[in-house]
């Protein structure tokens, strides 16, 4: 089953109790999604963990304003850093359009330190992003663990 995900308003982003859908999903596509947004990342988190057979996630990023900037960064931090559940059946996962912010980098680093059964992360950068972003970035996510030994993170 495949799943492509408009974010509703702010303040729609609750799951009290699990959809069907997202029980049976094996895949998720999330397109435009804004990975320095709170309420991005936030409905990114629940939609994973409320999806236990997912095997397969492609997120295509864009960026956001840059108001409170510093805030931004400390709250999603927290929210990754506070996630319990670990996906035990996503294998893949695919970045694209990434632009190498610190913002971005917290939840990436939650998605490896998460992914048991990872086994491949495919990034491609946005066209936008400057080489010394990239190279930072590939550094980071060096030094990012793992508790997958195979996994795989691919630069296309």
């Amino acid at each position: 089953m495949r799943l492509f995900v408009d974010l509703p308003p702010p303040n729609l982003i609750t799951l009290t109790s699990p959809s069907p859908n997202l029980m049976m999903l094996k895949q998720l596509r999330m397109d435009e999604i804004c990975l320095s947004s709170v309420r991005d990342v936030w409905a990114c988190l629940l939609l994973i963990e409320h999806s236990p057979k997912l095997q397969e996630l492609i997120i295509g990023t864009r960026i956001g304003a840059n108001t409170n900037v510093d805030v931004q960064l400390r709250v999603i931090q927290r929210m990754c850093e506070s996630r319990t559940y670990k996906p035990k059946r996503l294998k893949q996962v695919e970045l694209y359009q990434l632009h190498g912010l610190k913002r971005e980098m917290c939840f990436i680093r939650w998605l490896l330190s998460a992914l048991p059964m990872l086994d491949k992360m495919l990034i491609t950068f946005s066209a936008s992003s400057l080489p010394h972003q990239q190279i930072q970035t590939l550094k980071e996510l060096n030094g990012f663990q793992r508790p997958s030994s195979k996994a795989q993170v691919i630069i296309l």
